[in-house]
């Protein structure tokens, strides 16, 4: 069976689960905008 992708917009990647070797799965990344002090 395949593995099927999908981002926010609807886009979607479909990927043969037999070439698959690895898959991480997490939390979106945060994303940061503008400056801020370190």
């Amino acid at each position: 069976a395949p593995l099927v992708l999908q981002d926010v917009v609807g886009n979607e990647i479909i990927v043969p689960a037999d070439k698959i070797g690895y898959v991480e799965i997490g939390e979106p990344a945060e994303r940061r905008v503008g400056f801020g002090v370190a």
